[in-house]
């Protein structure tokens, strides 16, 4: 893993894209979460929400607001059309350094897991993508569960199952369906 880092490390100093930056801090996130190097992690993370031009609350009154402004978002009607372009793949990155977030908080923080799934669940939202929904989606159902709103978890992971379904992609699939089992 260190190897690997270093090689990215390097890799920073010759990128000037700020796309390929974000890519490049998002794996470095992830090498770092491998090896349970957890502040590093979030470091790499937050590089990589900067140059895809995203961001992450980090005082919990500022994570409440944003836990509330995205679930609003989340129940209205979506009015625009799925993102395009270069805004598609920096939202794709954006997608992805938010499920790793979800995963690193998940056992220390379930407030702030909470709010970057709600995030992870819009972004997947915005670029209409059936198969990042339903993993979004199992997730969400399980945080449901895990606070004990047992309804809206098994709703949640019934919309996670049916997206799974369409897109016929066994990993989606996979996911919702363990999740529901827990």
């Amino acid at each position: 893993y260190d190897l690997a880092i270093g090689w990215y490390n390097r890799t920073l100093g010759c990128r000037n894209e700020t796309l390929r930056r974000a890519h490049i801090n998002e794996r470095i996130g992830k090498l770092y979460f491998s090896m349970g190097r957890f502040d590093e992690c979030l470091t790499a993370f937050d590089g990589a929400l900067e140059h895809a031009g995203d961001w992450r609350p980090r005082s919990m009154p500022t994570v409440c607001a944003s836990i509330l402004f995205n679930f609003v978002r989340l129940n209205t009607p979506r009015i625009r059309r799925p993102v395009q372009g270069q805004n598609r793949e920096a939202a794709q990155i954006s997608h992805d350094v938010f499920n790793g977030l979800t995963y690193l908080f998940s056992a220390t923080a379930p407030v702030r897991a909470a709010q970057v799934n709600i995030r992870e669940l819009l972004l997947a939202r915005d670029l209409d993508a059936p198969s990042l929904r339903a993993q979004s989606l199992a997730i969400h159902g399980l945080f449901y569960g895990l606070y004990s709103l047992n309804s809206s978890g098994v709703r949640q992971l019934n919309k996670s199952l049916s997206f799974a379904h369409q897109v016929e992609d066994p990993f989606p699939l996979a996911v919702s369906t363990g999740f529901m089992g827990c």
